[in-house]
């Protein structure tokens, strides 16, 4: 788990931040392994009934994506989606500025309106997600 933290910390810091602020606040790992060859890394946090993934493969980054669990099994892989897209939803339910650069580019501070998102999604808004 650390080795992961600390390659995220290198190559993705905002994300690396996101998920320490989630396990602070009482996130479980889920799944954790890497970097292995060809720097691929992966984390999976539950927060809540959500769980969030950090993957990067080959040196290529890719946004953190989001998936809701109610029940068993785990989300499969094609189940989770872009937590921008979440973060901006409610970036406009509560009148955030956030700058959309482009449809996976969001510009706002991803720790707290991350977190924000999760608590806002936890308290029954995952129809707008």
């Amino acid at each position: 788990m650390d080795r992961v933290l600390a390659f995220f910390d290198r190559h993705q810091p905002e994300e690396a931040r996101f998920a320490r602020s989630l396990l602070d606040r009482g996130g479980s790992v889920i799944e954790a392994w890497g970097p292995e060859q060809m720097a691929v890394s992966h984390l999976v946090i539950r927060y809540g009934t959500w769980e969030i993934m950090l993957h990067t493969e080959r040196g290529y980054r890719e946004s953190l994506r989001i998936a809701h669990r109610v029940a068993p099994p785990d989300p499969a892989w094609n189940e989770f989606r872009p937590f921008g897209l979440a973060i901006l939803a409610w970036a406009r339910a509560h009148g955030a500025p956030v700058r959309l650069d482009g449809p996976t580019d969001l510009d706002h501070d991803l720790v707290a309106y991350g977190l924000d998102t999760l608590d806002w999604l936890e308290s029954g808004n995952e129809a707008a997600r």
